[in-house]
């Protein structure tokens, strides 16, 4: 299996991925698991965003998905994730993402610039009702009313503490099996701040650490995960290591 790391621009959010990345190879160990590193597409104090680092990026990513392998990537922000999102839309009729966030990420900021789940409504790069946002927690008004207007489903962590990880798990693999195939994005805030404190913008009452490891177990099992990506760990504000191997952990288990 080969992992791919693209850091953010952002220098907390590069040693975060990078440090996620690190943490693999100890915890893969730690379950048995097979893992063929991969050389860092981008060395430390290249930007996101730049030709080289993203065509590099990409140019492997494109060549995992068309030997129809699977994409997993320590990514620094989701500016990167986009990046991902593009090449399986690309490469499938009717791809789908599902989001395990504790923010539905679909602002529109004064000067323009829009959050990643906006851009790819808004660019058509998915079809919204092929997007499933998972562990959401804190809305911002302009965005329960994009999601709604676009009919993007979600389950929210008051449905999820409600049904359970079980019945969860079952309503997003009904979902996703009507797709061609899955990018699964899991940016660490959708977990609790006890268990995963080095993130961002942390929000209280997400998943547990065994939630979350518990949700990708039953998601695993779906056939069609093309690409899973794990992003926002900020090394600045981690305590002990715990979020970047929790992160290391998420991406052992989907393997």
């Amino acid at each position: 299996m080969k992992v791919l790391v693209l850091p953010s621009g952002n220098e907390d959010k590069r040693n975060g991925a990078y440090a996620a990345a690190e943490a693999l190879p100890k915890e893969a160990v730690n379950e048995n698991s097979f893992f063929t590193r991969l050389e860092l597409v981008a060395p430390a104090g290249n930007k996101s965003g730049s030709g080289s680092e993203e065509s590099g990026f990409g140019k492997i990513a494109g060549e995992i998905l068309a030997g129809q392998g699977k994409v997993y990537a320590f990514v620094g922000d989701h500016a990167s994730s986009i990046l991902l999102t593009e090449l399986i839309a690309k490469q499938s009729r009717n791809p789908g993402l599902i989001l395990i966030d504790a923010h539905p990420d679909c602002l529109k900021s004064i000067d323009g610039k829009k959050d990643w789940i906006r851009r790819i409504v808004d660019e058509g790069i998915i079809r919204p009702e092929n997007i499933l946002i998972v562990g959401a927690r804190k809305f911002a008004g302009e965005e329960i009313d994009f999601l709604k207007s676009n009919r993007i489903r979600r389950l929210d962590m008051r449905q999820i503490f409600s049904n359970g990880i079980d019945e969860t798990a079952d309503t997003i693999m009904e979902n996703a099996r009507q797709w061609d195939a899955v990018q699964v994005s899991v940016d660490m805030d959708a977990i609790d701040p006890a268990f995963a404190p080095g993130v961002e913008a942390p929000e209280p009452g997400g998943l547990g650490a065994r939630e979350i490891i518990a949700l990708v177990q039953r998601l695993r099992n779906l056939r069609n995960i093309r690409i899973v990506d794990v992003s926002e760990v900020l090394p600045g504000k981690d305590v002990n290591g715990i979020t970047a191997k929790l992160a290391a952990k998420i991406i052992s288990e989907f393997a």
